[in-house]
């Protein structure tokens, strides 16, 4: 039986409880009735019966009180709420209810007291809703908040943030402890109150910051509390809300002092390097420059000597000293390269040059080097190879004569190989790989990597036994690096070495030579003892399409000869080694002239030096032409043509070398501004020999007052001298040309020798440059150029010779090896026996004898060709070859214009021997 007190809560009405009720069960939200003691359930909806686990049906058997369904840590309050829910009429908690499942639900519940139509209590009406979500989600971002805050704090970097004000809301605690101050006392604080000296940048940095939205990091100084600024990294990013909206900015910075300072330190200890390093490369120059002085002297006054002396052992003390002086030069120019390289001032050249004919130039002046150790140097460029390409020549040739030097100097039998090949060929760009093979001593494998480190040897008794300073190989390294290459070497002891490098070159589809046509179908036989010297030669002729055959002896050379005849298709001419295997190649050729079929074969010797020996040997044999090795490809097949009388003209007339300017005999005068006394001795000495009038200058000064006192054809100028230098002297000295209405050629004396030392000069004024020591070849090429004036001595190797065009005088001391006294030898010769060969050509023809005419006539032109008569060794040819044909009255027609072409050769041969005294 219920008591008074619980019926005050069944409604008046029945139809309103019915009405009540059917409402509270279409709610959403858990809703239920509490007795006024806040202990029982008088009514809850589905929502509350699932979460509550208590059914409407089961309210009047319920036992217990619904409150066991809370968790206990809730439970106590709840009940003391409830107790007082007369006085507070309504209250809300949130509440964690664990009946009916392992997990807590949160739920967040209002009680409210409700009253009867008459005002008194009637229950306690409840409602709730789920807050588990908004709970969880709190609870994370506490975790998260606890997270961030444990990991800010730990970082050891100042972390701050402050709002789109620039006013600061967090700080952790590193960065407080910075300032020395606390969070509270950092909240709302700007830059402008923290750091005044640098807010200004710093309020620009968070401006950008916020504008763009992107982060920003720099190196700053920052204040650090004492008078020493500090340096710290900073990075800024921007702070975003749930929007994306920008509300800030979050920062980081750390502190860099130490390694500021340390690149602080770095930089000076650069600069204090490169500043070394100017001062080596200086210093280096001026040494060079000292060096060089009295190296003009010793070499160039040595050079002016051997012009003169011809007691042989005189020579021999002379050369001696010029080929000490030349080492000594090529030391100075290496150290200088060096030099030039590690200050990254090397520059290559890039200009248009025939790569076979060029190396074959340069090989050509180190083979008597291998010819002394009786070595063969071979040549061999592949059919692909372009010949003419876009490069450096100058420093080309520099890593070559310093790897072929190298492999001779350390090869004491055998050979040494030059090879070119291409890799890739197309579109006008070639990659072609240059390789050096010797028969030498080899290196250890252990030392390979040694030998390219500058000042460095193999060991101490290979720099005692074969010399050296370490420094070639390591310059020809950076070299080959510089050209996009990298210098390789393979090598087995007592195997010898192979050195290799590519680079990269330009050519265009021109640069491919032509064979000359009329070589095709001709047959030779190649009588060569070294089985590499062979390919090479067969390599040659087979890309000019003449068919090879080929023999290393005379035994075996006779007998192939002798079939070919039965066969009717004997060998066009001969190629003879000077060299062969048992024998030499005389005797193959003497052996020939006494078989009639072979009597006039052409033949072409290869030899490793012209001597006076060999001269005579190619007039008693009737040699055709003779060749030194290594034979570049076009010598050799223009050789051939020649022989087979397929070319006019045995040579290319040689006009001035610069084209423009007309050859000059009279002489010249000169005014040479030089302090130095053995230089001027020197340059006074090479101009009187070519009849020259020279007016010595002791300083600039001299040079500008006398240079008005007399008609100057040229100035040679030093560069560096008292009291005025070169350059000012020649800036002078134009303006006083200006004046007159003249410009007189100036070259530069220097013994700087840098392509920045050149440039000067030609910007000071100066026309030309030469660098000490002074060479007689480039001074007289040089003047040339400039005036016009030819001087025998503007070929290689020449001398005070005469000015006329009759003789080649290039060709003819070329062809011994610019050896003056040899030559003038060779000359009495062929002036002694040149009327007996006139002669022996005019009885010829007078008697219709066409082998006599021939063998005269192909004598006379032997010898005429290496001494450079031209026009008469022409003639000769033709001579021959009418001989051949059998064309006599042609012949005859032709004699007057031999003889009148002797007779001017041979005085200007006389004139040049009367000038040797």
């Amino acid at each position: 039986m219920k008591s008074d007190h619980e019926k005050t809560i069944v409604p008046a009405s029945v139809s309103d409880a019915d009405m009540a009720a059917g409402l509270l069960m279409l709610v959403s939200e858990m809703t239920w009735a509490l007795s006024l003691d806040g202990q029982r359930i008088l009514f809850l909806n589905p929502v509350a019966e699932t979460v509550l686990g208590i059914q409407n049906t089961e309210l009047e058997l319920q036992s217990d009180s619904w409150l066991a369904s809370i968790h206990p840590d809730d439970r106590l309050a709840l009940q003391q709420n409830l107790l007082e829910i007369a006085e507070l009429r309504q209250f809300s908690r949130e509440l964690r209810i664990t009946r009916t499942t392992d997990l807590e639900v949160w739920v967040k519940a209002t009680f409210q007291l409700i009253l009867d139509a008459e005002g008194r209590p009637s229950f306690v009406g409840v409602t709730a809703k789920d807050v588990a979500k908004r709970i969880d989600a709190e609870r994370q971002l506490e975790e998260s908040q606890a997270i961030y805050h444990s990991l800010v704090e730990s970082m050891p970097i100042n972390v701050f943030r402050k709002d789109r004000d620039g006013r600061i809301v967090f700080a952790n605690q590193r960065y407080c402890n910075e300032l020395n101050m606390s969070l509270s006392q950092l909240v709302g604080k700007t830059d402008y109150d923290l750091f005044p000296e640098m807010a200004h940048k710093y309020v620009k940095d968070d401006a950008w910051v916020l504008q763009t939205g992107l982060a920003f990091h720099d190196i700053e100084s920052h204040p650090a509390g004492h008078e020493d600024l500090s340096y710290v990294e900073v990075l800024k990013a921007p702070v975003c809300d749930a929007s994306g909206r920008r509300i800030g900015i979050q920062g980081m910075f750390w502190d860099v002092t130490a390694r500021k300072k340390a690149e602080q330190a770095l930089r000076q200890a650069k600069e204090l390097a490169e500043s070394a390093s100017r001062a080596k490369t200086d210093f280096l120059a001026n040494v060079s420059h000292e060096i060089r002085t009295p190296m003009n002297g010793i070499i160039g006054i040595t050079e002016l000597l051997l012009t003169s002396i011809r007691e042989k052992e005189h020579r021999e003390y002379l050369e001696l000293i010029q080929s000490s002086g030349e080492s000594l030069l090529t030391l100075i120019n290496d150290i200088l390269d060096f030099s030039k390289i590690e200050a990254g001032k090397l520059q290559l050249e890039s200009k248009r040059f025939s790569l076979r004919d060029s190396l074959g130039d340069t090989l050509r002046s180190i083979a008597v080097r291998a010819h002394a150790k009786q070595l063969e140097l071979i040549v061999n460029f592949a059919a692909d190879v372009p010949d003419e390409i876009v490069g450096d020549l100058a420093r080309l040739r520099q890593v070559i004569v310093n790897l072929v030097s190298n492999a001779i100097k350390f090869t004491d039998r055998g050979e040494v190989e030059v090879d070119v090949s291409t890799l890739k060929l197309r579109d006008g760009h070639a990659r072609l790989m240059f390789t050096v093979t010797d028969t030498g001593i080899g290196i250890p494998a252990d030392k390979l990597k040694l030998i390219f480190v500058e000042f460095e040897q193999v060991d101490s008794s290979t720099t005692r036994q074969y010399g050296g300073t370490g420094l070639g190989l390591a310059i020809a390294s950076k070299l080959v690096t510089l050209m996009g290459g990298e210098l390789k070497v393979d090598s087995v002891v007592g195997g010898g070495s192979r050195f290799t490098f590519e680079m990269d070159v330009h050519f265009a589809e021109t640069f491919f030579e032509q064979p000359l046509e009329g070589l095709r179908g001709q047959s030779v036989l190649m009588v060569v003892r070294n089985a590499k010297q062979r390919v090479v030669l067969n390599n040659i002729f087979s890309r000019a399409f003449v068919r090879t055959h080929q023999a290393i002896a005379t035994a075996d050379a006779m007998e192939t000869l002798e079939r070919l005849v039965k066969q009717q298709t004997p060998a066009a001419a001969v190629v003879c080694d000077a060299e062969l295997d048992q024998d030499s190649g005389t005797e193959l050729i003497r052996s020939m002239r006494q078989v009639p079929s072979l009597a006039y074969t052409p033949v072409i010797m290869l030899t490793r030096a012209v001597s006076h020996q060999t001269v005579n040997n190619r007039e008693q044999l009737g040699i055709d032409d003779m060749l030194i090795k290594p034979v570049k490809e076009k010598d050799l097949l223009t050789s051939l043509a020649l022989a087979l009388g397929l070319l006019n003209d045995i040579t290319t007339a040689q006009g001035s070398a610069y084209g423009r300017i007309e050859p000059s005999l009279e002489p010249l005068v000169v005014l040479l501004a030089e302090d130095n006394r053995v230089n001027q001795k020197l340059v006074v000495g090479l101009l009187e020999k070519q009849g020259h009038r020279i007016t010595v200058a002791h300083n600039g000064r001299q040079a500008v007052e006398m240079y008005p006192q007399n008609a100057f054809d040229l100035v040679l100028m030093d560069v560096q001298m008292p009291e005025m230098d070169g350059y000012q002297a020649t800036h002078e000295i134009r303006q006083l040309q200006t004046r007159l209405g003249v410009r007189v050629p100036i070259i530069a004396l220097t013994a700087h020798a840098s392509a920045d030392d050149r440039k000067r000069c030609l910007a000071a004024g100066m026309d030309e440059y030469l660098s000490k020591p002074i060479r007689a070849q480039d001074l007289f090429v040089l003047i040339e150029k400039l005036t016009g004036h030819r001087s025998a001595l503007s070929g290689p190797g020449a001398s005070a010779d005469t000015h006329q065009n009759c003789v080649d005088w290039e060709h003819a001391f070329d062809t011994v090896g610019g050896d003056r006294p040899l030559l003038q030898e060779l000359i009495a010769v062929f002036l002694k026996d040149q009327s007996k060969m006139e002669t022996s050509i005019e009885r010829a023809i007078q008697r219709n004898d066409e082998k006599e005419l021939r063998l005269s006539a192909h004598s006379l032109k032997g010898a005429l060709t290496h001494l450079g008569g031209r026009e008469p060794a022409r003639i000769a040819g033709e001579l021959e070859l009418l001989a051949k044909n059998e064309d006599l009255a042609a012949a005859k027609e032709l004699l007057p214009k031999l003889k009148s072409s002797l007779e001017n050769v041979s005085r200007e041969m006389k004139q040049f021997l009367a000038k040797r005294a």
